[in-house]
């Protein structure tokens, strides 16, 4: 389908927007992300990945970020397995201070990933469970993501990067946590 992926390429572009944003002050790139929501919703408005475009649009503006968790759900309604609708819901909410509603929503795209690591979503639970003060809860989920996969025919594939990166979550948790 002509749709698939599309989302995490509007991920790509709100991350680009952002980015620019910050360094320029304009929002040069933010047409496109505006124009690549356009386009999905009119190809197809059933599909989860157009509202999980818009809801990206949507969280840019600053009057809109209920509208960007709207959209976030409607993707979710669409496609309850949709790990990235989940994920944008989940830090949507937490942008907006509302860390324990992050950490369902988040939990929640983990879990519709089942075995597989994604270190994206497990940094944003971790940084939800850190913003509501479980820091239990944010080690065990650091340490889960830097478990490595399950095996495949081959054995494990594993980044070396994704073994930095995941070592530093943890290290962030103990760095935060009063427990040390």
């Amino acid at each position: 389908r002509s749709s698939d992926l599309m989302d995490t390429y509007a991920l790509l572009l709100a991350a680009k927007t952002t980015t620019s944003r910050s360094r320029s002050g304009d929002d040069a790139d933010g047409g496109a992300l505006g124009r690549l929501c356009h386009d999905l919703v009119s190809t197809d408005a059933r599909r989860p990945e157009a509202w999980v475009a818009v809801a990206l649009y949507a969280s840019r503006k600053a009057n809109e970020k209920d509208k960007a968790v709207t959209f976030a759900e409607k993707a979710i309604s669409l496609d309850a397995k949709h790990a990235l609708a989940h994920r944008v819901k989940g830090e949507l909410l937490l942008e907006q201070g509302k860390p324990e509603h992050a950490v369902v929503a988040l939990f929640q795209a983990a879990s519709v990933l089942g075995g597989t690591r994604d270190y994206a979503t497990s940094k944003s639970l971790v940084a939800a469970y850190l913003a509501c003060r479980k820091y239990k809860e944010a080690l065990h989920a650091a340490k889960e993501a830097a478990r490595p996969p399950k095996t495949r025919l081959l054995g494990p594939s594993r980044n070396p990067a994704d073994d930095a990166r995941t070592a530093a979550l943890v290290g962030t948790v103990l760095m935060t946590s009063p427990d040390g």
